[in-house]
């Protein structure tokens, strides 16, 4: 079976995506992603202090990348329809993921629970008694980047394995 990383190369080709939050676990794993796909990627975060070992590891991997500090805090409606009303060929969406396996869902546990216990007690809140990995949440961006989903504009998309609905 192939690998899902070498499933669909290029859908995303010749795009530019700005990743907000494009420093943590999940946001540098959806720019990778992304930049695996084809994509020029914009990574933005509002502490730039990381921005340059992660394009230094973006630009190994081949994918085009640069930095901007920025903070959103994610005005995705307003500003989908602000560019739709206006012409601005732009789609913006908005992800909203459950606990992902990151540094930071992992340190926030540990201190909590332990380190032996803190992947299962994360496990422990999902009904599918997995955690979310970045390239989860890396794949639905994906989709909305792509031409698949020209339709799909301020969307909410929730990539949680269930969790808001148990």
């Amino acid at each position: 079976m192939p690998s899902q990383s070498n499933a669909r190369r290029g859908r995303v080709e010749g795009k530019v995506a700005m990743v907000t939050g494009g420093l943590g676990g999940i946001g540098f794993g959806i720019a990778k992603r992304l930049g695996e796909e084809g994509a020029r990627v914009v990574l933005t975060d509002f502490n730039p202090a990381e921005s340059a070992s992660a394009l230094v590891a973006l630009k190994a991997l081949g994918v085009e990348a640069a930095f901007l500090e920025h903070d959103v805090r994610t005005l995705t409606k307003q500003a989908a329809v602000m560019c739709a009303r206006q012409g601005i060929p732009v789609r913006i969406n908005a992800i909203h993921p459950s606990y992902i396996r990151t540094p930071l869902t992992e340190g926030s546990t540990v201190a909590r629970v332990g380190k032996d216990n803190a992947i299962q007690a994360l496990k422990d809140l999902h009904p599918f008694q997995c955690l979310g990995e970045p390239d989860d949440v890396a794949y639905a961006v994906v989709y909305l980047a792509s031409d698949e989903s020209r339709l799909v504009n301020a969307a909410d998309l929730v990539v949680d394995g269930v969790l808001l609905a148990s």
